[in-house]
């Protein structure tokens, strides 16, 4: 009786076998052949990214050059980053309408939306790299003064402070944007040997996990907050034995005293 069970069995599986066996075949032949114009990965044009600035300009009532000087503003503030809050924003005054507003990573996300269907504003960010980089240059070279840096830059300047190294020149701050590494000349126009290797470190060490290990050390209570913890549990303790002995001699009281207030039994 068991070996035909087994034979049934191995004939009811052998089937199955066959058509996993075919379904791998039709699924690697379809894999097989790649076509870059079939699956597109999400990109903004730079003629997208003008489309982009426009909107967000006729949307704010402001020229598209404040518009764009606010984008690139709030890239340097680190808006291109994924883990960046909407709410993050610039306050401009434009000087062609007069109209004094807020821009927010949200405005500008939205306007890339109904441009592009995304909202992958480090995509935009990459679009509009070479413009902010080149025109923050020109600005640099005209007004010394101007302090174009973002973010990033303050961040390597400490580390390269830790390390006894030179910190970044004013061209290396301006282009020092994670969203401006894919360009093959960045170190050529920050006139750097060292600035792209820079920011792949950068990177490198932000895919790494410190984030993982801050994590655990955020949410690990000091020793003072376990030693403050320990006593108030104690206390806590304390008081509840307390307010327990004295509802018992209470109850005892109670008990003396219904005892001595009935009459004695007759003999």
């Amino acid at each position: 009786m068991t070996t035909t069970d087994n034979a049934g069995s191995g004939a009811l599986q052998k089937p199955n076998i066959d058509r996993e066996a075919l379904l791998t075949k039709q699924l690697t032949e379809s894999l097989s052949v790649h076509n870059p114009m079939e699956v597109l990965a999400k990109k903004v044009s730079v003629e997208q990214a003008n489309l982009v600035i426009e909107k967000l300009a006729k949307t704010k009532e402001i020229s598209p050059g404040t518009a764009a000087r606010a984008v690139a503003s709030l890239f340097r503030k680190g808006a291109a980053n994924a883990r960046a809050k909407d709410t993050m924003n610039v306050e401009v005054i434009c000087p062609i309408s007069g109209v004094a507003t807020d821009i927010t990573r949200y405005d500008v996300g939205m306007a890339l939306f109904n441009v592009t269907s995304h909202k992958t504003l480090r995509k935009l960010a990459e679009a509009l790299a070479p413009a902010i980089i080149k025109g923050s240059i020109a600005v640099l070279n005209s007004s010394p003064n101007v302090d174009l840096k973002g973010d990033l830059a303050g961040k390597i300047n400490r580390k390269l402070l830790q390390e006894e190294k030179p910190p970044l020149t004013r061209k290396e701050e301006i282009c020092c944007c994670t969203y401006a590494q894919w360009m093959a000349d960045l170190n050529e126009l920050a006139e750097s040997e060292r600035l792209k290797g820079l920011l792949e470190l950068d990177l490198a060490g932000r895919k790494s996990g410190p984030s993982k290990f801050k994590k655990k050390v955020v949410n690990q209570p000091n020793q003072q907050n376990k030693g403050t913890e320990k006593k108030d549990a104690k206390k806590k303790v304390q008081e509840v034995t307390k307010t327990s002995e004295a509802a018992q001699a209470a109850v005892k009281r109670g008990r003396k005293a219904k005892a001595d207030s009935k009459p004695a039994a007759k003999a």
